[in-house]
C-alpha cells in the first residue's frame, strides 16, 4: 500500500512538471507586458490581430510540422483577456473566454493569456497546411497556418533550460522491476525550485535500465517499430509508445539503455519517427540524462 502511494505521489509529480512546462513561459510574458495581463491596447474589440507564431509545446524553439492529437503552443497578442489553466486531464473548449479552431474544428485549451495559447491539435485531421484561429473573449481574431504530419515527436523538459527531461527510469532485474527513480530532482541551492539531474542508478551486472519520457506528437505514428531514439550516439528501438492515460495530448515513448553507456554521465536523448509522407524520418529535440556507474559487487547467490 505505503509503495502504491508512492509510486502514484510520483507520478503525480512527473505530470505537474509537464503542466509546468506547458504554462510557465506565458506567466513569464503576461509579467513583463507594459499593458498588463488585460491585454488592453488602442485596437478596437474584434479587431484581427497579428499573425500567429505556432510551434508544439515541448520544443518552443523549433519549426516543426505538428501532429494531431499533440500539444501546441500559439504565440501573438491579445490572444485572451485574461491568464487561466485548465485541468491538463480534462481541458475545455474555451477557456477565459478564449476559442481555437484548427481547420474550423474546435480545438482543447489548456492555457491561455494575452501572449500564449496551449492547445491540442484536434486528433484525425489529415496531413497538410492548416488554418489556426484563436478567438478571444472581447472578439479579438487572431490567425495562424501551420503544417500538419501524422507524427511529429517533442519532448517535455522540466528545467527552464530545456535540458532535464520528464521522465523515470525503471529499473528491472531478471524480468522483475526493482526501482523506479525521476530524471530530475529539485534544485536545493535554487530558491526559484528549479529543477537539477538526477543520475540514473542502473544498479547490478545483468540489471536493465528503460527510460520512459514524456512526449507529444507520437500516437499517429503507424506503427511501434517506426519509433526509436538515439541515446548517446546509439540507436536504439522504442519499447513502447503511446498516449497518456490522464494528461490530454501528452505520449510516452520507454527506452532501453544501452550497458555501453553505463557511467558516462551526461549523454544526449532524443527521439524519432518514421513516417510515410514528404518529412521521412523527423527528430525530437534533444535533452540529457544522467548515467551513473553500476555498483562495483553483487549480492551472493
Amino acid at each position: 500500500m505505503a509503495s502504491d502511494t508512492k509510486e502514484r505521489g510520483r507520478r503525480r509529480r512527473g505530470l505537474m512538471r509537464v503542466f509546468l512546462a506547458l504554462t510557465v513561459l506565458g506567466l513569464i510574458l503576461d509579467l513583463l507586458d507594459p499593458r498588463g495581463r488585460s491585454g488592453t491596447a488602442a485596437k478596437a474589440a474584434g479587431a484581427l490581430s497579428e499573425e500567429l507564431r505556432i510551434v508544439s509545446s515541448a520544443d518552443l524553439n523549433r519549426s516543426a510540422p505538428l501532429a494531431p492529437g499533440s500539444l501546441a503552443t500559439a504565440f501573438g497578442s491579445r490572444l485572451a483577456t485574461q491568464t487561466e489553466s485548465a485541468d491538463p486531464e480534462a481541458p475545455p473548449t474555451s477557456l477565459a473566454g478564449t476559442s481555437v479552431r484548427v481547420r474550423g474544428v474546435l480545438a482543447l485549451v489548456l492555457y491561455a493569456s494575452p501572449w500564449q495559447v496551449n492547445f491540442q491539435i484536434p486528433p484525425g485531421l489529415p496531413a497538410g497546411e492548416a488554418s489556426v484561429t484563436i478567438t478571444a473573449g472581447d472578439g479579438t481574431v487572431s490567425q495562424g497556418v501551420t503544417r500538419l504530419t501524422p507524427a511529429s515527436p517533442a519532448l517535455f523538459a522540466a528545467d527552464f533550460e530545456n535540458r532535464v527531461p520528464v521522465g523515470t527510469a525503471l529499473r528491472f532485474r531478471n524480468g522483475v522491476q526493482v526501482a523506479s527513480q525521476a530524471l530530475w530532482q529539485p534544485d536545493r541551492w535554487d530558491h526559484r525550485q528549479t529543477v537539477s539531474f538526477a543520475p540514473i542508478d542502473p544498479g547490478l551486472v545483468g540489471d536493465q535500465t528503460q527510460l520512459v519520457l514524456h512526449a507529444t506528437g507520437l500516437r499517429g505514428r503507424a506503427s511501434l517499430e517506426d519509433v526509436g531514439a538515439i541515446i548517446g550516439g546509439i540507436s536504439v528501438p522504442a519499447e513502447f509508445a503511446n498516449e497518456h492515460r490522464e494528461l490530454v495530448g501528452v505520449d510516452l515513448v520507454s527506452i532501453k539503455i544501452p550497458d555501453s553507456l553505463v557511467g558516462l554521465g551526461r549523454v544526449e536523448v532524443a527521439i524519432y519517427v518514421k513516417t510515410d509522407g514528404p518529412d521521412g524520418w523527423i527528430f525530437s529535440n534533444s535533452l540529457l540524462v544522467d548515467i551513473g556507474s553500476r555498483q562495483s559487487f553483487n549480492p551472493p547467490v
